[in-house]
Parts: structure tokens; C-alpha cells; sequence
């Protein structure tokens, strides 16, 4: 499942974007589940700012800054947030949300 949505003003931009996803796998735990999801986020150059994972939940805010080109105002800096969520719903089953955030710059002023 995904959604998003968009906000503009004078100064920037705002985009967030909602994937969330239900798995089943046998031998899963939420360690090893936050494990997987966190080194695929580092390989796409995230970083993380905060992370807790309980035994049936886990948290976590991850930072990356990268760049946005437009036709009108050419290529601007975002700043990306994302946060992403682990729930275990019963043995073996496991739902992931994540919900990004971009901000874009849109006016000339830093």
C-alpha cells in the first residue's frame, strides 16, 4: 500500500510518501527482520538518527540529504526523513511502514 501527498509554499516544498507492506516468513524474528530493512537503507545512503526494537516492535528516524532537478528552478537540495515502523503481528508475520518526508527549497534565498 502506498499514498502520499504535497504541500507548496513561497519558500519550499513538502512531499511524504507511505509504503507499508505485510510478510509472512518462517524463522523471522523483529531483530532479524529491523537487521534487514536497516542495511538496505544504509546502502542507499540513509543514516540513522534513532533506533529501538523490542521483541514484537521496533522504531527508528533516518536522515539523507540529496538533490531534486525541476525544468523551472533547476536542480535544488532536499532534505529527506524517513521513519520507518515494524510490527509483529502474530509469529512470523510482520508489517513495515515507512513514511518519507522531502523538503525541497524553492526559492533563491539559503
Amino acid at each position: 500500500i502506498s499514498s502520499g501527498g504535497s504541500s507548496i509554499s513561497a519558500d519550499e516544498a513538502v512531499y511524504d510518501r507511505e509504503t507499508e507492506q505485510t510478510f509472512k516468513l518462517a524463522g523471522l524474528t523483529m531483530a532479524i527482520v529491523f537487521t534487514d530493512l536497516a542495511t538496505q537503507l544504509q546502502q542507499q545512503g540513509w543514516i540513522v538518527d534513532s533506533d529501538d526494537v523490542g521483541s514484537r516492535s521496533s522504531a527508528s528516524v533516518w536522515f539523507k540529504n540529496s538533490t531534486a532537478t525541476s525544468a523551472i528552478s533547476g536542480v535544488q537540495q532536499a532534505n529527506l526523513t524517513g521513519t520507518l515502523e515494524i510490527l509483529e503481528l502474530a509469529p512470523e508475520t510482520f508489517r513495515y511502514r515507512f513514511l518519507l518526508r522531502a523538503v525541497v527549497k524553492t526559492s533563491a534565498t539559503p
